[in-house]
């Protein structure tokens, strides 16, 4: 059976009344080695209860960023339905992620100031051996990052989570 399936028969007895321990016994009776474990019976029993309506998987957090233009593109729909319906009907918007800097303590600072002026005075003192020893044999002591851009960063929010709930839990 697929994942869904089985998604399906738990929810359908879970509707009956069936408890975790009972599902899980009737699963196991009838699917032998490809039953669910108990822990995932349990885990999808209470689901249904609290009122999640979907045997779907959650949305990964990439389907999170998916820009309009690549969802009008796997759909094949044009950007302002897309648009529409991410707005209108699934009451979705985009938010940016932002960066925040970190504020550093006095100790810190002091720690990093004394740091530099200790490197630059090894600086002075030869030029050419600080060089060689920092950037030809310590590979690892720049770091090399390229953030994303605020529009990569972007990611699908509901305007009002708790409305639209139950279509992604």
């Amino acid at each position: 059976m697929e994942t869904n399936e089985i998604r399906a028969v738990i929810k359908y007895l879970c509707k009956k009344g069936m408890s975790p321990k009972k599902i899980y016994e009737d699963m196991v009776d009838t699917l032998r080695e490809d039953a669910p474990s108990h822990s995932t019976v349990k885990k999808w029993v209470a689901a249904f209860k609290l009122g999640r309506i979907s045997t779907e998987d959650d949305i990964d957090q990439e389907d999170l960023r998916m820009t309009v233009r690549q969802i009008e593109e796997t759909l094949g729909i044009p950007k302002t339905t897309v648009d529409r319906i991410m707005r209108e009907h699934l009451g979705l918007r985009k938010l940016s992620a932002r960066w925040v800097p970190k504020l550093l303590t006095p100790d810190q600072k002091a720690v990093k100031r004394k740091l530099s002026s200790d490197n630059l005075a090894l600086f002075e003192a030869n030029p050419e051996e600080f060089v060689n020893r920092f950037v030809a044999m310590d590979e690892t002591w720049a770091h090399h990052f390229t953030p994303e851009s605020k529009q990569q960063s972007m990611q699908w929010k509901h305007s009002n989570p708790e409305e639209h709930q139950e279509k992604f839990i």
